[in-house]
């Protein structure tokens, strides 16, 4: 069994999780109390064989409910005055093709509704084709401190697409809190990624683990 062991860095607190939640070991988490010491995953009560939302079970003792489905915890964004924003590794449905995406929800919301809007799950893409298993997407995704001329944590997407013409076209996205809400945008100057992985070294910054997923 894993302990759960964390220290506070850059004003924030990056933690080593409980293996049950099932997630990252390393996490950008800016609020303890909001961190899920477990996440159910009860069956569909209308579909035999199939899940039901999630629920994160918080070590204040609240609980949130999502229309979720595997979901894993990558990490927290502060949120002034409030509990932080919460993002998730999920699935927006469980009997179905989708692929993994990132979810930006509040921890305090108790109860969010789908459809959510997801953001690309760091890893690579490629198409479900057995003549053709080339990744057509690829990034990597921090949490934190990451950008040197951003003083306050985001989450940035380092990310390129192949175009029709089998070329790599790269972008950079970054998604901030803006007073209740978050914000995403692509940089129209890309930082150099070097700087993001110094950030990492120094304890400032997470980055989130990528997974492999065909697109169905």
């Amino acid at each position: 069994m894993c302990s759960l062991c964390r220290g506070w860095i850059a004003a924030a607190l990056t933690a080593l999780v409980p293996c049950s939640l099932g997630a990252q070991t390393r996490l950008f988490v800016v609020d303890s109390a909001w961190l899920p010491t477990h996440i159910d995953r009860p069956p569909s009560p209308y579909t035999g064989g199939d899940q039901g939302p999630n629920i994160l079970r918080f070590r204040n003792g609240r609980h949130l409910t999502v229309d979720l489905y595997e979901v894993r915890l990558l990490g927290q964004l502060p949120r002034s005055g409030n509990a932080p924003f919460l993002l998730l590794g999920a699935r927006m449905c469980y009997s179905c093709d989708a692929v993994d995406a990132v979810y930006v929800v509040s921890a305090d919301a108790d109860r969010v509704r789908g459809p959510l809007k997801g953001y690309h799950h760091p890893g690579t893409l490629r198409a479900d084709d057995p003549n053709d298993t080339t990744a057509f997407y690829r990034s990597r995704t921090f949490l934190g401190r990451c950008l040197a001329d951003t003083p306050q944590p985001v989450a940035v997407w380092f990310q390129a697409w192949r175009d029709s013409l089998r070329r790599w076209r790269s972008e950079v996205f970054r998604l901030s809190v803006r007073g209740d809400s978050v914000r995403g945008e692509f940089l129209k100057t890309q930082p150099p990624l070097i700087q993001t992985l110094d950030a990492v070294r120094s304890g400032a910054c997470v980055e989130i683990q990528g997974i492999d997923s065909p697109e169905e």
